[in-house]
């Protein structure tokens, strides 16, 4: 089944990073250091949305690899969208779309604004509004049978405007459901569940009374059933390293 409740990414089969992965993570990490410098407290992702909802899974007619993925289920989640660099609020902005599976099944599922199709499922697109995203994991997760992208778009919603006071006004007036996909790096998308997210009641930090102090990291919490690739941990830990130092317990 994999990492349920996920307390360290998993280096997968055997294999090893490489010296490129090393080095890139350590590049990130400089940035990320810098950028803390600057935000203490999120480096990156300073402002956003507190977000509560659910995820119906229906599972798949073509399987994934990922347990979590194929299998029919329900997931409470928690979770908050937020603009990632942090430019003013007039600018667009890549759209961060952070998820946590409470209850059952336990992990973080982080998204980001892209397209869907190849190349630009790999590509972050500054965007106005978060209704108006595509989004992806951009890194592949490690199943049985391979590399896995997930991806989810907006199905109903009322417009949602990326800057955060709009937005939550916004989530309290309707919910926002997205469709949630799997595909292979290069390959077609398959649904496997609806996701459903509105405000969350009493949220309470940065913007004004509408985020969180809550703090996800997919590279601890793995979802289940699925590890990372040893290059993608090499490039991801570092930096996330850096986010978590001064956190409080």
């Amino acid at each position: 089944m994999g990492n349920d409740r996920g307390s360290r990414p998993e280096a997968g089969r055997g294999s090893t990073a490489g010296p490129g992965a090393a080095a890139a993570g350590r590049v990130l990490a400089t940035v990320f250091a810098g950028l803390k410098l600057l935000r203490p407290v999120r480096p990156i992702h300073p402002d956003g949305v507190a977000l509560t909802g659910a995820l119906e899974r229906t599972g798949t007619a073509v399987p994934s690899g990922i347990h979590w993925v194929d299998s029919p289920g329900r997931d409470a989640v928690a979770g908050r969208v937020s603009r990632s660099i942090g430019l003013p609020h007039a600018l667009p902005d890549i759209v961060g779309l952070a998820l946590r599976l409470e209850g059952g099944a336990h992990g973080d599922l982080f998204l980001a604004s892209t397209g869907l199709g190849v190349p630009s499922r790999y590509l972050l697109r500054l965007l106005l509004r978060a209704d108006r995203a595509r989004y992806t994991t951009l890194l592949p997760y490690r199943g049985d049978r391979g590399a896995v992208l997930i991806g989810a778009r907006t199905l109903s919603a009322p417009a949602l405007p990326a800057r955060p006071r709009e937005l939550a006004d916004a989530l309290a007036a309707g919910e926002w459901v997205l469709g949630v996909y799997h595909a292979r790096p290069f390959g077609r998308w398959h649904r496997f569940g609806t996701l459903t997210l509105g405000l969350e009641g009493g949220s309470e930090g940065g913007a004004g009374g509408i985020d969180t102090g809550r703090r996800l990291d997919p590279v601890l919490h793995v979802l289940p059933g699925a590890t990372h690739y040893p290059w993608i941990a090499a490039v991801r830990e570092p930096a996330y390293r850096v986010a978590r130092r001064g956190r409080p317990a």
